[in-house]
């Protein structure tokens, strides 16, 4: 996954400055914070980037913080709100979670992105979506887990312990990516990851461990 195609991007002309749309800038400003960091988001250096000037940009935003908005939310209705409607349609909720979790045994742009919001967590706007993000996919793994027959409590602590361990192997692979491994490696450690802490392991019911590990 990459960031959205629909946030096309490219240089326009002056003449076409106008008409340039908010998801040029909205792209724009993903790709930016993903390579530079939150300090590097700024109008004038997006407008070098799209091959306008200034003016351009307020055609379509009032700040800064006006596009990070814009663009956030795209994000999370993308690789949040899309996603796990997808995943909320699998019957089996072991199963549910396994393609979504799998992901992080293989390298994806969109992984990029999510670390450096991240990253920039400590930004008003940047931490609102984040913590937003963070909260929807926590909730879907709780659920998930629920319906396969933890208590609920458990349920909400593993469903914790699995999002912060994606985020700790996604910023792990990016600064020290010998100590996960490559290629299938990588992949089979983190499925392990997953089913030890969700409990994925379809050899036996997940009640049935529960009792063994009390």
């Amino acid at each position: 996954m990459s960031i959205p195609p629909s946030m096309e991007t490219g240089a326009a002309s002056e003449g076409d400055a106008a008409r340039l749309s908010r998801r040029h800038w909205q792209r724009a400003a993903l790709e930016t914070l993903t390579e530079g960091g939150i300090a590097a988001v700024t109008v004038p250096r997006l407008a070098k980037r799209l091959g306008v000037t200034k003016g351009s940009f307020y055609w379509h935003f009032k700040s800064v913080d006006d596009l990070l908005r814009a663009a956030l939310a795209d994000w999370e209705r993308i690789f949040t709100d899309e996603r796990l409607a997808e995943f909320a349609a699998i019957a089996d909720p072991r199963e549910r979670l396994k393609p979504w979790l799998g992901e992080i045994g293989y390298d994806h742009p969109a992984q990029r992105l999510h670390l450096a919001i991240e990253g920039a967590a400590n930004h008003p706007v940047v931490g609102e979506f984040f913590a937003s993000v963070a909260a929807k996919r926590i909730d879907f793994i709780a659920t998930a887990l629920h319906q396969a027959g933890l208590p609920r409590a458990e349920a909400a602590a593993r469903a914790i312990a699995i999002h912060s361990a994606y985020l700790g192997f996604l910023r792990l692979n990016a600064s020290a990516p010998r100590t996960v491994g490559a290629g299938r490696t990588r992949a089979n450690r983190a499925r392990a990851i997953f089913s030890i802490l969700g409990g994925l392991d379809r050899s036996a019911p997940i009640n049935a461990r529960q009792r063994k590990w009390r």
